[in-house]
């Protein structure tokens, strides 16, 4: 999930792991720092300028996590054309 872009670099910085699950259509990251509604429409635009470009993201979440937090996005799934 690399990103170089220098706008980006922030955010990708600050993302520790990544987990995905398929089956509940969810993408969740664990971020250092601590997030505000602006800082998780960044992590939005980061994901959007991936892999995960074609996705939708409908919902998210954030819950603190010891040092750090989880931001829990759902998705809808891209069509295949």
């Amino acid at each position: 999930m690399d990103c170089y872009e220098p706008k980006f670099m922030g955010v990708a910085d600050n993302i520790i792991k990544t987990e995905h699950d398929r089956y509940d259509k969810s993408l969740k990251l664990y971020y250092k720092h601590d997030l505000d509604r602006k800082c998780v429409m960044n992590v939005i635009k980061y994901l959007n300028n991936t892999d995960w470009k074609n996705y939708k993201f409908n919902q998210y979440s954030v819950k603190k996590n010891g040092e750090g937090f989880v931001i829990t996005l759902n998705y809808i799934v891209p069509k295949i054309k």
